[in-house]
């Protein structure tokens, strides 16, 4: 191996920059050093969790990680428990509100009913006119109520229509998620094939302050959590 190749293959090695990772590629683990991003790893002794590059990665507070192990995974299932509770109390409370499809499809039928009554009443409307029941102008006035209102009618049915297909598609999220939270509800091990399901990333600092990153792609998420939850040891 030339020089050049040896200093080239020995700078990529020992870069201080995160590495992403690849699609298609394992994912990182959960625990995180926030200052060089490579996963943390159990000490020798097994008690506690240091950053895995401390002693090549070239920077400074890589060295200072140094966290007990159940400490820091009992920490982490408590948050994610609360955090299961919070969402699935949000997604219990959406469940009854898009169960309520029934009504809306009811509501369906009876806009395109009145519709067709309103179509009807303007045929009768003419022959009225025609017959000299009413006068010109009531018959215009009446066939601009009639045809504001139909035009309304074929406004709202579509949109009622997308509201009933989303709260169905939304339904079913909820019945595929469900089982996932009630996982994570009951979860008493540190177990990261579940855990990665609802954290990018745990942010490991010090005892005193480590940040959980949660995967925001869910609805539910988002308007129940922060991106980032922040706390420090129990």
């Amino acid at each position: 191996m030339t020089q050049e190749l040896f200093d080239m293959a020995n700078a990529n090695a020992f870069t201080h920059k995160k590495k992403n990772v690849p699609t298609g590629r394992k994912a990182q683990p959960i625990l995180i050093c926030p200052y060089c991003g490579r996963r943390l790893t159990l000490t020798s002794w097994g008690n506690a969790y240091r950053c895995g590059q401390a002693a090549i990665s070239g920077i400074a507070e890589c060295k200072t990680i140094h966290v007990d192990k159940e400490q820091l995974e009992n920490t982490v299932l408590s948050c994610t428990r609360i955090m299961a509770s919070m969402v699935a109390a949000e997604a219990s409370g959406k469940k009854k509100e898009w169960s309520q499809t029934a009504a809306i499809e009811e509501k369906i039928k009876m806009l395109g009913a009145e519709g067709k009554r309103l179509s009807s009443r303007k045929l009768r409307l003419y022959e009225d006119y025609r017959s000299g029941n009413i006068t010109k102008e009531q018959y215009l006035k009446k066939c601009e109520s009639a045809a504001s209102r139909i035009l309304e009618i074929e406004n709202s049915i579509p949109e009622l229509k997308d509201e009933v297909i989303q709260s169905k598609e939304q339904m079913q999220h909820i019945e595929e998620r469900g089982a996932e939270l009630e996982s994570l509800l009951s979860l008493e091990t540190f177990d990261k094939d579940k855990l990665v399901t609802v954290i990018d990333s745990v942010q490991v600092y010090n005892e005193e302050r480590i940040e959980i990153v949660w995967k925001m792609d869910d609805g539910f998420f988002s308007k129940v959590l922060g991106e980032k939850e922040v706390v420090a040891l129990q």
